[in-house]
């Protein structure tokens, strides 16, 4: 720290004669401290004029003034206070008080009236440029270039025009060490003494530590906000309690999963079912995973799950808890993405032309405009699934799950498990956690129940009861879960036949068959041939790389002549076979399988037979599809084995299997 101070009129003239030695005769004298006499040949380099007027510098104004003090506006909030506390010391003596940037920029004067008057002649008003080209040296240029405080005097300036005045500053750097300003206190030489720089260095050691604590401050706050950004965009609600249950913190989610009620967590209280959960946690130290809370209040409904784990202090003692709340409905769409539980097939996807088919697909558009259940009917491979997903995807349930679940592939004992799931421990074997159901995992959403002719009659009373009340009960708990599903069924059986066996209850039918659409074979659709070839051939080229151009007319008229009886999906299997067998070019009739091309030679039917053609067709597609399997055919058919042999007998059909 640097400082001069003149104590009588001798020094004064003494400090004079030497600047003009210098600038008028060249010559450099031996009483100047060094720092003054390098600032003074640094001035002259710059070709400095010591004589012309002050105000030749320039000033910010306008927009460039307005920019810079909102650059520097957190310095000038530091700095205004302490350079107030300065003033006021020396208030009514002439003095001035200024703010500079790192440049020798004014940015904030505080002064008394008649000083600040006299300053607008030296620029020493906001925007006020003091750099060294402009003003030759001062204290300002000085210690921003030195990094050190200093009090030039008199004289020492090598303006003229600021001989009368003395200037103490002192830098102001920010965390870094950096430089970012300056703080002077100017005024009359003869009312300036050593003690002045010591007051401005200490402000600026002030300004220096508010800078640093605003900025620890900021950083705090913002790390705060970053915090409380982030766990307000988490999928999941996020609590903390304390060790008397008292809640900490909260993000939105859980807020609303919670149901609180104002912005203050203080406020708020935990539903009781949620706080005993994790009270548990701080009694034992133990984290608990995904415990399922159930709920109703006021303000709603509310399921989810609840993982908590144990929150230590410094001496290893449990200071808390922090929860971690999941909407089942959330958690299902997550489950449901990751199985698939999606439809991905829509109306266009359907191909054919034929009256019959376009008639379904018009009664399906009709059904996916409402909510209610529908019933599929068709035999094994038309396409019901296809049709299934095309609904729920033209439905408004669209963006809900779609789960779909075979009645016919399940064991019967799984059954009701599968569909309406199970709690923790009901049955040996059972997961530890329990398990979610189809209809819980398809709420809002699609269940899709094929071959539904096969549900087991004890489940179709369950069935039933959920559609109905639309609420159902795990196996082995006692709680009510409300679930918003839409059923859509599919079946290769004649129900109303299955009701007169007492294999399917006739309320359960009555309540399904909103609509009831019935999807033809493709033998009753052979005009939609063309199309389903081209478009299987264009679709299995695209996955398989193969390069097939079309298919021969002699082999299309083996395709339409088969009677099909496992329909598109086999159609579409067959198709692949050839299609791989020939790799390129044109399907030929060589590329198909055998007992296609020798179809209808290897079932005689008397020809003379024609009243009956419809059942004789029927008969002898199911003994084609069982490969002349008696049993397996009448199974088909849905009736007996002796009603088939007496059909057989009465219209002389022959078995695949007889010779």
């Amino acid at each position: 720290m640097q400082y001069f101070s003149l104590s009588s009129a001798n020094e004064y003239q003494e400090l004079f004669k030497a600047w003009q030695e210098y600038f008028e005769q060249g010559i450099t004298p031996k009483s100047i401290r060094p720092v003054i006499l390098e600032s003074w040949k640094k001035a002259r380099e710059l070709n400095a004029d010591p004589f012309s007027s002050i105000t030749e510098g320039s000033v910010l104004e306008g927009d460039e003034l307005r920019l810079k003090l909102e650059e520097k506006k957190e310095l000038i909030a530091c700095a205004r206070p302490f350079m107030q506390i300065l003033f006021d010391v020396v208030k009514g003596s002439g003095f001035v008080v200024l703010l500079t940037d790192e440049n020798a920029t004014m940015l904030h004067v505080i002064g008394d009236a008649e000083i600040m008057d006299q300053g607008k002649f030296i620029n020493v008003v906001p925007g006020g440029d003091w750099s060294n080209r402009a003003y030759g040296n001062s204290a300002l240029t000085i210690c921003l270039e030195s990094g050190e405080p200093i009090q030039v005097v008199a004289a020492e300036h090598v303006k003229k025009d600021l001989h009368d005045w003395t200037c103490s500053t002192a830098p102001i750097h920010n965390s870094e060490g950096m430089p970012i300003g300056a703080l002077s206190m100017s005024g009359n030489f003869r009312y300036t003494n050593r003690h002045t720089l010591g007051m401005v260095v200490a402000a600026t050691l002030a300004i220096e530590k508010n800078l640093a604590e605003r900025l620890t401050s900021n950083k705090l706050a913002s790390s705060n906000k970053y915090l409380n950004t982030i766990l307000d965009s988490m999928s999941e609600g996020l609590i903390c309690i304390d060790t008397v249950g008292n809640v900490t913190m909260a993000n939105e989610i859980a807020k609303e999963l919670l149901g609180f009620k104002g912005d203050r967590t203080a406020d708020n209280i935990v539903p009781q079912n949620c706080l005993e959960i994790l009270t548990k946690v701080i009694i034992t130290g133990k984290a608990v995973e995904d415990e399922e809370v159930y709920y109703e209040a006021n303000h709603g409904r509310f399921y989810y799950t609840l993982t908590a784990k144990p929150i230590y202090g410094p001496d290893s003692m449990v200071i808390g808890v922090v929860g971690i709340l999941r909407a089942i409905k959330s958690v299902k769409k997550l489950v449901n993405r990751m199985a698939g539980a999606t439809a991905s097939f829509i109306f266009s996807d359907l191909i054919g032309s034929s009256l019959e088919f376009n008639n379904a697909i018009s009664l399906a558009k009709t059904a996916a405009r409402t909510s209610s259940s529908v019933v599929l009917q068709g035999e094994s491979g038309v396409g019901k699934e296809l049709f299934a997903q095309s609904i729920h995807n033209a439905s408004m349930r669209k963006e809900g799950p779609f789960v779909a679940i075979n009645c016919a592939a399940i064991p019967r004992e799984l059954m009701a498990s599968e569909l309406f799931g199970y709690s923790k421990g009901a049955f040996t074997g059972a997961r530890s956690d329990g398990k979610p159901g189809k209809f819980e995992m398809a709420d809002e959403g699609t269940l899709f129940l094929d071959e539904i002719g096969d549900m087991p009659i004890d489940l179709q009373v369950s069935l039933l009861r959920i559609l109905e009340n639309k609420q159902l009960t795990r196996l082995g708990d006692n709680k009510v879960i409300s679930v918003d599903v839409r059923i859509i069924a599919a079946t290769n059986k004649n129900l109303k036949l299955e009701i007169t066996k007492n294999n399917f209850r006739a309320d359960l039918y009555y309540r399904l068959k909103v609509f009831q659409i019935q999807i033809p074979a493709l033998r009753e659709r052979k005009d939609d041939l063309d199309l389903l070839v081209k478009h299987f051939i264009d679709k299995i080229n695209c996955t398989a790389g193969t390069k097939i151009m079309g298919i021969d007319e002699k082999a299309l008229r083996v395709i339409s002549d088969y009677h099909w009886p496992g329909n598109i999906r086999e159609l579409q299997n067959i198709l692949e076979q050839a299609i791989y067998m020939a790799k390129a070019g044109i399907l030929q009739p060589k590329h198909l399988p055998e007992d296609i091309k020798k179809f209808p030679a290897n079932i005689s039917i008397n020809k003379n037979l024609s009243l009956k053609t419809n059942e004789v067709v029927t008969i002898c597609n199911a003994l084609q599809e069982a490969g002349g399997e008696i049993s397996r055919a009448a199974k088909i058919l849905g009736i007996g084995r002796n009603t088939l042999y007496r059909k057989l007998d009465k219209y002389q059909i022959r078995s695949l299997t007889s010779s």
